[in-house]
């Protein structure tokens, strides 16, 4: 199965899922290159987002949905921003804009069939480092 594709600029990336296990591909339009950027056995790896040099993707596990964003030249999972238990509901869709990621929530049940577009900030600001020396009174 595919999901659907996200396209910035020349970048396309799209998720494939297979009984092998399922994985995010970036294609570069204009060539023939294609390049997997993660892949898992067990967890199911789809929607992605793409924007600029970062992708957003969702990872949904036995536990759970989880929004993840990473840097499309570094390795590894990425960092989760979001995540959601099973009980709790499914996340879907993706979006990823400068500093922020969108996804939906979906949280069926008999009474409400219900989704939500949940916004979460990428960026924090940082803390100002204390100098080390004279403490303060």
């Amino acid at each position: 199965q595919l999901s659907p594709p996200s396209l910035d600029g020349g970048v396309l990336l799209y998720g494939i899922a297979r009984t092998r296990g399922s994985r995010i591909v970036q294609r570069v339009l204009g060539n023939r290159k294609r390049r997997t950027l993660i892949r898992s056995g067990s967890a199911l790896l789809f929607n992605p987002a793409v924007k600029g040099r970062s992708f957003a993707y969702v990872r949904t596990a036995g536990r759970g949905s989880r929004l993840m964003v990473r840097k499309r030249s570094k390795r590894g999972r990425g960092k989760s921003v979001f995540g959601v238990r099973r009980s709790r509901g499914t996340l879907t869709s993706t979006a990823l804009t400068e500093g922020r990621a969108y996804v939906t929530l979906l949280h069926p049940s008999a009474t409400d069939p219900g989704a939500e577009v949940v916004e979460v900030a990428l960026k924090r600001k940082k803390k100002p480092k204390r100098k080390k020396g004279k403490k303060k009174r």
